[in-house]
């Protein structure tokens, strides 16, 4: 799991550096596009791991309350 955790580190930095890299180049289209598809690629890892997680802790509370 730690490198999860490492992964999700690195797309935030990524992300950010992009995001002022973008701020400060007028808005350039290929940093904007570069910086959205970091974005989306983020949002769709850390969507799979929230539902995973959530799962996890679904069958945790449903076998410790069934037992």
């Amino acid at each position: 799991m730690p490198t999860l955790f490492v992964v999700f580190a690195v797309f935030i930095f990524v992300a950010l550096i992009l995001l002022w890299l973008g701020f400060y180049c007028c808005f350039s289209e290929v940093f904007l596009v570069i910086r959205n598809l970091l974005l989306l690629a983020f949002l769709v890892v850390f969507y799979r791991v929230f539902l995973l997680a959530f799962f996890v802790v679904l069958v945790v509370l449903c076998l410790s309350y069934c037992f």
